[in-house]
């Protein structure tokens, strides 16, 4: 039986270590972020739609580091995506703190993912 795509653990394992790759970028200075202490209202207008933001994208939000992205990812992965910013609260290591730092850095767009 031929197997098509990776599999959910592979898929997981894959984004944990890309998350990881992405943190050691930014401790060396190759990506900027705002440092963890730092308001929402201090980052760029910019907003992320989380069911398609890149793991990149994603890192560089506050609260979320290389577990948690990786958390996201499968989760997006396994429920095919977020329609609104209180899904992000199934994600491990997510909770209404968190979600309180990103609901203003984030987007949802009315065509579901």
């Amino acid at each position: 039986m031929e197997r098509s795509g990776l599999s959910r653990r592979e898929r997981a394992c894959t984004a944990g270590l890309l998350a990881l790759g992405l943190a050691a970028l930014a401790r060396l200075g190759l990506l900027v972020s705002a440092p963890p202490s730092a308001a929402p209202s201090a980052w760029p207008r910019v907003r992320l739609d989380p069911s398609r933001a890149s793991a990149a994208e994603l890192g560089l939000l506050p609260g979320l580091g290389p577990s948690r992205v990786a958390a996201l990812l499968a989760e997006r992965e396994r429920r095919g995506g977020f329609r609104a910013a209180e899904d992000l609260l199934r994600v491990p290591g997510i909770g209404p703190r968190t979600l309180e730092q990103l609901a203003p850095l984030l987007e949802f767009p009315s065509s579901a993912p």
